[in-house]
């Protein structure tokens, strides 16, 4: 099939919602099927990027190039060559696998909204009218959009004049602005312009939850799931909250691994049937084994416990509630007992330094993919602080796929989890994290248990399943449809 992957967010970082997009781009291209990226960049890395005024004659396979700045909506399209990589520097394993096997179609935009790092791309008639020929020109069977704002409200559109079908994957429900009063309603107006200014039309008015500015950022969700002929959802309560809000037409389909992530576990894999795939490296001296290795028992096991935090530092993601609940945990039985290693940016960053003083946290800002999973390995446990907010996150995938547990509070994540590889406090504040690190401290064969678990919980990410699934649904909207 050709299908059309279409996201509003910029590719020169990686989020949750960027690494699942450029994962499943990734799977479903190994499964066989031509995928066109449209979106407002490339991977950091990419080899001969430059913007071209036109589209290229679909036989041609070089980079189109120009010297002018683009317009904002204007087409840089690439297409790359054979054995044509990302610069190995700077790449990342999905990313390293889109340098030779898709189409790059990139929409400038007229700038990023301060706070979001959200280009700006509204869905004006140019822009449609450049997609237009775009997807005839690709002869595009589906359009799949991962994002909300202008450039896939366009795509959409443009494909619903097309008659061709749209699937929208909601990679967010749960949006929460955090404000109160007065700063809650002008922040729900500005909201509520915002949309109408980008997506070109106004959005509802649901009553989703509390909070209007809340309201306000999921209506522009809502909005385009009921458009959509498909919603995909990575996890099952957030398909029953879009339910809830009128979404009928809704798939559970977990975001998967990617398929290099998958490759180099796979490569991994015990070498005797039957063999434990990991003990979240606990046992000698508290340094983490490999995948696939077991280092004695848990009596073996020597302090400290290492934990890795990954994620975007901002209040959504409760990194500052973490760090409360670990200091509390490290004035109760010892600094000497903990090493915790923070991997990300974001506006709380200072705040997090300063709470982490004196403590023993190791800040490493933003890093690859690859770099993250080094960090993951090194540890005996991943750590997920967030409370209703997150969907299926991307940290969990990453963590069960490289056979280490879940530490984490929100009891409605369980994609992948299931078997027990998810550790939950009894609750979300940080008296409920000091405890349960307590309990970790004290009890190492609890961190082997969920270890042993990704055994099986990880089965629920290989990249093949979730093809066959989506591919299906891809199908049963073609109906009668060549393809």
């Amino acid at each position: 099939m050709r299908i059309a992957f279409v996201i509003d967010y910029s590719l020169t970082y990686l989020g949750g919602a960027q690494s699942a997009f450029l994962d499943q781009a990734a799977a479903l291209r190994q499964s066989g099927h031509e995928i066109v990226i449209i979106a407002p960049d490339m991977p950091l890395g990419f080899a001969g990027e430059s913007p071209g005024d036109e589209l290229p004659d679909h036989k041609s396979h070089g980079h189109e190039s120009a010297t002018h700045k683009p317009e904002t909506g204007e087409f840089a399209v690439c297409e790359p060559a054979a054995g044509e990589s990302f610069s190995p520097n700077r790449s990342d394993s999905a990313a390293a696998q889109l340098a030779s096997a898709y189409d790059f179609v990139t929409v400038a935009s007229a700038g990023t909204i301060p706070v979001l790092g959200l280009p700006l791309i509204r869905n004006t008639a140019r822009l449609r009218a450049r997609l237009k020929r775009l997807l005839q020109h690709k002869n595009i069977d589906i359009v799949h959009s991962h994002s909300e704002f202008g450039l896939t409200t366009a795509a959409r559109e443009v494909a619903a004049q097309l008659g061709v079908p749209t699937v929208f994957t909601v990679h967010t429900f749960f949006w929460q602005a955090r404000l109160r009063g007065v700063f809650d309603l002008c922040a729900a107006g500005a909201v509520r312009a915002f949309a109408r200014f980008i997506t070109g039309s106004s959005v509802s008015r649901p009553s989703l939850t509390r909070a209007r500015a809340d309201n306000a950022l999921r209506a522009i969700t809502l909005q385009q799931a009921l458009a959509a002929d498909l919603v995909v959802s990575p996890s099952t309560h957030q398909r029953f909250c879009l339910q809830q809000a009128g979404v009928e037409n809704v798939v559970v389909l977990p975001n998967p691994m990617s398929p290099a992530g998958f490759d180099m576990c796979a490569d991994r894999e015990p070498e005797r049937a039957g063999q434990p795939h990991d003990t979240a490296g606990i046992w000698q001296r508290g340094e983490p084994a490999g995948a696939g290795q077991v280092h004695g028992s848990a009596d073996a096991w020597q302090p400290p416990l290492r934990l890795v935090w990954v994620g975007r530092v901002v209040p959504e993601k409760r990194l500052l509630e973490f760090l409360a609940g670990f200091k509390l945990a490290c004035q109760k039985h010892g600094q000497a007992n903990f090493k915790l290693t923070v991997v990300g940016e974001g506006e709380l960053l200072s705040r997090a330094k300063r709470a982490a003083a004196q403590l023993p946290v190791v800040f490493t800002g933003r890093l690859t993919r690859e770099q993250v999973r080094a960090q993951m390995e090194r540890a005996h446990a991943v750590v997920l602080s967030s409370y209703g907010f997150d969907n299926q996150p991307v940290t969990v995938v990453e963590a069960v796929s490289l056979f280490r547990p879940v530490v984490l509070c929100d009891p409605l994540i369980t994609e992948g989890l299931t078997a027990g590889s998810g550790i939950y406090a009894a609750g979300e504040t940080p008296c409920d994290f000091a405890r349960l690190l307590g309990e970790l401290l004290a009890e190492p064969e609890r961190l082997q248990r969920a270890a042993l678990a990704t055994r099986q919980d990880r089965e629920v990410f290989y990249p093949h399943i979730f093809c066959e699934k989506l591919v299906a649904e891809y199908r049963g909207l073609c109906v009668g449809k060549v393809v």
